[in-house]
């Protein structure tokens, strides 16, 4: 298999591995970012942190990472959806706030292209 995406896989696994980790090291920080319509924000704070860890052992053992990709890539898009289209409407003119939705777009889209370089059977 080429050495580039083998090096890709794993660390656009850890990068995610470590977005998992700072969701419980600063889980009260990242809980004030979940919108007020959205309850229990200190359980989805950790929710999302275990699924990025464990979306990024997938990747990194290659275990079921086919699926991991797909559904990390889906989770994000939500995150996208439900957290940083409110806030880039609600603040149109916030450069920051357009670059941040943008960047966890591409995040989302890497993961479903990433998916794509995993064989079918598991």
């Amino acid at each position: 298999m080429n050495y580039v995406l083998i090096a890709s896989r794993i660390l656009y696994a850890i990068a995610i591995a470590i977005f998992g980790i700072q969701h419980f090291a600063y889980a009260h920080f990242v809980a004030r970012m979940v919108p007020g319509y959205i309850p229990w924000h200190l359980f989805w704070t950790y929710f999302v942190g275990i699924a990025l860890i464990v979306a990024a052992v997938s990747i990194i053992i290659n275990k079921l990472a086919r699926l991991a990709c797909i559904m990390l890539g889906a989770m994000i898009f939500l995150l996208v959806l439900l957290i940083q289209l409110p806030q880039v409407v609600g603040n149109i003119h916030d450069g920051g706030r357009l670059d941040s939705a943008l960047d966890e777009l591409g995040l989302g889209c890497c993961a479903f292209i990433l998916g794509g370089t995993f064989s079918k059977r598991g």
